[in-house]
């Protein structure tokens, strides 16, 4: 039997090569068998020793050691080297246990938390009540898009395009901010607005003519800049819609200015649009106010949009003209039988 027949029956090739006496050269190599597992054979002093194994418990303590070095930042080449442990063991292990550089890097940097560069992009946020917080994120994303229509009236495209992202972000900010109060509604907050200390003011005086005593308003606190801003500003709409009703009414009369029972009466009949007129030129004087580099708005000009109040006349009909009716829509006769 050849010594491959030896070796394909599962004999190893050192123990072949011992019990070779003369082989033959080898027809490719040029070499004896011998020599060709003279690198697979038993050194004479090996030949008395067995394999040392690690027990369980071993391997146990050298896997716990390799983890505690490679977290205090030894290299897994050194850690092997220094407890004598096979590279593609050390590395298993570290891929296993999750002791890789890239792995202690990452638990580092989430112990120590997110770092922030840079400020917060709105502070004013931070201490605001949970429901203020959203309405103020809703005026902010109105105010960046209001800007971004300014500049780009203005032909500043590239401006406008940044203030419409900074828009679309704090809209999706207003929407998850939205969604988690209705999920997690905060709890009941005291929040006093205008409209509560009126109504304060109101129930008081009730109060006070139901007791049969007078009724002392309590004084207003003084206006702020802002305050007085306002009211100018919303003086100078209320001419504009003035101006612009008194104009419609006169065109409609034919030259004749209308009295002020008239204007009184287009006032009441065409409140809704007045409303609406009014909110156009609030926007877009806070648009014109947002670009920068402007200052006061130019003279506003409202667009009265309201109905005559004036008796309109009833629309005549031609004599000899049909309307519509059940003939033209189905145009089909039916004949009795008696």
């Amino acid at each position: 039997m050849d010594n491959g027949a030896l070796i394909r029956r599962g004999i190893p090739p050192a123990y072949v090569a011992q019990m070779i006496d003369v082989a033959p050269p080898h027809p490719v190599l040029g070499q004896s068998q011998c020599d060709c597992f003279s690198s697979h054979a038993l050194l004479p002093q090996e030949k008395g020793l067995k394999k040392h194994v690690n027990t369980q418990a071993t391997s146990r303590s050298l896997r716990h050691l390799a983890r505690e070095a490679a977290e205090r930042g030894e290299r897994l080449v050194e850690i092997a080297r220094r407890l004598k442990i096979a590279p593609s063991t050390i590395h298993h292990w570290a891929r296993e246990d999750g002791f890789r550089r890239k792995d202690v890097r990452a638990r580092a940097s989430l112990a120590h938390g997110p770092q922030l560069t840079g400020k917060a992009d709105y502070p004013e946020l931070k201490d605001m009540a949970p429901r203020a917080r959203l309405e103020r994120l809703g005026e902010l994303s109105g105010e960046a898009r209001l800007r971004a229509v300014a500049a780009i009236e203005e032909g500043y495209l590239d401006y406008g395009l940044k203030w419409l992202r900074e828009a679309q972000k704090l809209e999706r900010g207003y929407k998850a901010l939205k969604e988690h109060l209705e999920h997690y509604p905060p709890p009941e907050e005291f929040y006093e607005s205008e409209d509560d200390a009126w109504r304060e003011h109101i129930e008081d005086e009730m109060a006070a003519l139901e007791a049969g005593e007078v009724w002392v308003p309590p004084p207003l606190p003084p206006q702020t800049p802002k305050q007085i801003a306002n009211a100018r500003e919303d003086a100078l709409i209320d001419a504009a819609i003035e101006a612009a009703r008194i104009e419609r009414m006169t065109e409609e009369r034919d030259g004749r200015a209308p009295t002020p029972d008239e204007i009184g009466d287009d006032r009441v009949a065409n409140f809704g649009l007045d409303v609406e007129e009014y909110w156009r030129l609030k926007e877009e004087v806070k648009k014109w106010r947002l670009f920068p580099g402007r200052g006061d708005p130019p003279p506003l000009r409202a667009v009265s949009r309201g109905r005559s109040i004036l008796p309109q006349p009833e629309p005549e009909m031609p004599a000899g003209k049909k309307l519509y009716g059940m003939e033209d829509a189905f145009p089909v006769t039916f004949t009795r039988r008696e």
